[in-house]
């Protein structure tokens, strides 16, 4: 196994060697490439095309609730715009909500109130668009309807009949129950069983999408409904507001505006850089290497874009941290353009630190020397120079402190107590946070508190409820007017009320209403749908619900509705869409649950079994890699080890800074594994190729090679995403405080638990066949003759 790796590690190196002398003869070739291949690429960026709907960019793809919405558009027509019932839409739907709420506390339900409430419903329904003739739409035209008429949700608190019985006393808690007033009248206080007082009502202007046209004028005014409002002022009181796309476009333009700091991040790294690679004197300086560094990556964020809007692939909001930390594609842009534009850059360096020529004019300078001692130090440091001799006139202060610092630190026997005793805090912290982390997405988490959607979403959670219709759809032919068909359909029903979060009182059901109506008719299956017929022209809230087909009059498919109580917490919502299902699959007879709600909820169950499958995935291909490349089972035990509670760290560590486990969060915990093996396969092999007389004296010589590396890798890393700190887009603060944690955790592991670990238990024999090789090639190196050697860049061996 030695052997084998040995010998792989040995052919890599001898590809890249020859390849290194390609780019050693032929640099502007190289980076002319580059820069050519990523900038024609990049001109593809103008034709990107951008999804922000929610439904598709952060619901699993295929869901079961995606395919249970299209079975259900092609069984039961939209009737929004002749028998709106919101339980029978297959979607949310079109639509404008307004939160009325009065200031200081004061009741919602005072009389005198009511004015103000029908000024701001009348401003709102006067809100109109024009379609591509000119033709003028106002509410009245495009509003969903019910019986001729216009369904407004809380209309009824404009009517004076409303009040008279509101202060007669007789709204007792069964008629609010009975009239469904929770879903209008917020968080309501009842004396004696009397309404008395609520906090804010909530008033629904619902909108027809029974056609493409309607569905395209729906959508203007819900926009030309947010205008209004906005310009809408209150003296007394205050108003919330959303439309069906709100969240849509409050996260779009959300996470859009926070993409400005791209350009102050790409300063900072640019900064960090050259002071990080600021060694040495105006010949070995190599702060043009490290700036190229960074417009490399630049370049990588260019050709992967314009590559992604070449292949038609769509920009999505969670994208836009790329500029912030590379990821995606662009890794791959990133890796080639490291090969070819940067490498071509530390050739040209190369040969300018050869030809002795200065860092910035790029002119030849004088050796520093005896003859040029009476020059003023001004002329004596900007003006002379030469090659470094040793590492430590290359490098920085930067990449010093680190190598010569944590070494004496991990061989102290206090100091190793203490990283030990805060590694078990640490353990013992992220256990605890891995057991309490929430799963599931607060949808208004994801807009700033800014934004007009947060506050409406906000008093809606506060003061009304969450529930939701279910309904179980049957979508082929049943003859209903079996007794044993009705047996069967009230157990599925029964069974599904039995569920704790079900209301046990409240059942929609068509055929029992019909059975005691008396249109019933139950003799053959024909009487039994001519009956039917009649009771559902005279029952509109059934209408929706049964579908017949023509020839013969038989009933096609059909629907009966339960409904969930209040229900906050995304789990448990996620949880009973499961076991709503379960009932379904479970009926003799063939039927599905459905709710347009479970759209959403289809996360909040998948997110989980989606992150132990990838990140699983992830950490055995890091396995097989460490195992090819790093034959020690003892470090691949490290290394797996390692990953494993760097991760561990990151999930709990999320719940104390107030993150949940969502569709959002699982991408950048993906993410993380790459980052957190990075650091510890650094040390681990720096730590196998490592020669010395006892454990202690390898970790010292591991980390005088890593340390600098390791600790700069993760400084720069932290510049890159510091900038998000201060976005108000939660895509980019979660995103910032995962990979913080990721980068601080994997550096503790890396640079401290790792080398104690090594000190204490680690292998005994290095191999010093790769210790050798690695010599050799210098040696190979310094017998060629394309240039000056630069031992600057050269370990010193003597001390292993």
């Amino acid at each position: 196994m030695m052997f084998s790796a040995a010998k792989l590690e040995d052919s890599i190196s001898g590809v890249f060697g020859r390849y290194g002398k390609v780019v050693s003869k032929y640099p502007w070739g190289l980076i002319m490439t580059c820069i050519l291949v990523n900038g024609l690429l990049g001109v593809n960026i103008q034709w990107v095309t951008s999804d922000s709907d929610l439904g598709r960019v952060y619901t699993p793809t295929n869901s079961q609730a995606k395919k249970d919405r299209e079975h259900i558009l092609s069984i039961f027509p939209d009737s929004s715009g002749t028998n709106f019932y919101r339980q029978s839409m297959d979607s949310l739907g079109f639509f404008g909500e307004i939160i009325f709420k009065p200031r200081y506390e004061r009741n919602a339900l005072e009389r005198n109130f009511q004015n103000q409430l029908k000024n701001i419903l009348k401003t709102a329904r006067a809100t109109f668009v024009l379609d591509i003739d000119n033709n003028i739409f106002n509410y009245e035209d495009l509003c969903a309807k019910r019986n001729g008429q216009c369904v407004v949700d809380g209309e009824c608190l404009l009517d004076s009949t409303f009040w008279d019985i509101l202060e007669n006393g007789s709204i007792t808690k069964d008629v609010f129950d009975k009239e469904d007033y929770s879903f209008v009248i917020g968080t309501p206080t009842f004396v004696n069983d009397t309404l008395q007082s609520a906090p804010a009502l909530k008033f629904r202007l619902n909108l027809r999408q029974d056609s493409s046209t309607f569905s395209t004028l729906s959508a203007k005014w819900e926009t030309k409904f947010l205008e209004t409002l906005k310009n809408m002022k209150l003296n007394d009181s205050d108003i919330a507001y959303q439309i069906s796309d709100s969240l849509n476009t409050e996260l779009d333009a959300n996470t859009g505006g926070d993409v400005t700091y791209f350009s102050l991040t790409f300063t900072l790294m640019i900064t960090n850089a050259s002071f990080v690679a600021a060694g040495g004197n105006c010949v070995s300086n190599r702060g043009h290497l490290g700036r190229a560094g960074i417009i490399s990556a630049g370049m990588a964020i260019l050709g992967s874009f314009g590559l992604m809007s070449a292949c038609h692939v769509d920009f999505v909001n969670i994208v836009g941290v790329m500029p912030f930390l590379i990821i995606a594609t662009a890794v791959g842009f990133c890796y080639l353009n490291q090969i070819t534009f940067f490498l071509g850059c530390m050739a040209l360096h190369e040969r300018r630190v050869a030809a002795n020529r200065h860092c910035i004019t790029c002119s030849p300078i004088e050796f520093p020397t005896e003859n040029n001692q009476s020059d003023s130090t001004a002329t004596r440091v900007c003006c002379t120079g030469s090659p470094a001799k040793s590492r430590n006139e290359q490098e920085s202060m930067f990449e010093k402190i680190p190598r010569l610092v944590i070494p004496r630190m991990i061989i102290n026997v206090p100091a190793k107590v203490l990283i030990f005793i805060s590694y078990l805090a640490y353990l013992g912290f992220a256990i605890f946070g891995v057991t309490h982390l929430h799963q599931g997405l607060i949808l208004q988490n994801l807009v700033s508190d800014s934004s007009y959607y947060y506050q409406f979403s906000q008093w809606d959670f506060d003061y009304f409820p969450s529930n939701f219709p279910i309904s179980f759809v049957i979508p082929n032919h049943q003859n209903y007017s079996s007794i044993h068909v009705l047996d069967k359909l009230d157990s599925i029903l029964k069974l599904a009320r039995n569920y704790i979060d079900i209301e046990d009182t409240y059942e929609l059901n068509w055929l029992t209403s019909y059975q005691n109506s008396t249109f019933f008719a139950n003799k053959t299956e024909n009487d039994f749908t001519t009956g039917l017929h009649r009771f559902l022209n005279n029952s509109k809230v059934f209408k929706n619900d049964v579908v017949f087909n023509p020839t013969p009059d038989q009933i096609e498919a059909s629907r009966f509705f339960v409904m969930s109580n209040n229900i906050k917490d995304s789990y448990t919502q996620g949880k009973l869409m499961l076991q709503m299902r379960e009932i379904a699959s479970n009926s003799v007879i063939p039927c599905f649950a459905y709710s347009p709600s479970f759209i959403f909820f289809e996360q909040y169950v998948a997110v989980l079994p989606s992150t132990l499958q990838t990140v699983g995935i992830a950490v055995a291909a890091v396995f097989v890699v460490a195992c090819v490349l790093m034959p020690n089972p003892f470090l691949i035990i490290c290394i797996a080890l390692s990953l494993a509670s760097i991760i561990t760290g990151v999930l709990g560590f999320m719940h104390f800074w107030g993150l949940s486990l969502s569709s959002i969060t699982m991408i950048h915990v993906i993410m993380s594994v790459g980052f957190s093996v990075d650091f510890s396969a650094h040390i681990c092999h720096a730590f196998l190729t490592s020669e010395g007389r006892d454990r202690n004296a390898r970790v010292c010589k591991a980390l005088e090679m890593t340390a600098g590396p390791i600790f700069n890798s993760a400084v720069s890393s932290i510049v890159g995403i510091i900038m998000l700190i201060l976005s108000e887009s939660y895509v980019f603060i979660s995103f910032f405080r995962v990979m913080l944690l990721v980068i601080l955790f994997g550096l503790f592991h890396g640079l401290f638990v790792l080398p104690i670990v090594f000190s204490l238990v680690g292998p005994t024999k290095p191999m010093k066949g790769n210790v050798r090789l690695f010599t050799n090639n210098i040696q190979n190196h310094k017998k060629e003759k394309t240039g000056t050697y630069n031992r600057g860049f050269e370990l010193d061996f003597d001390q292993v």
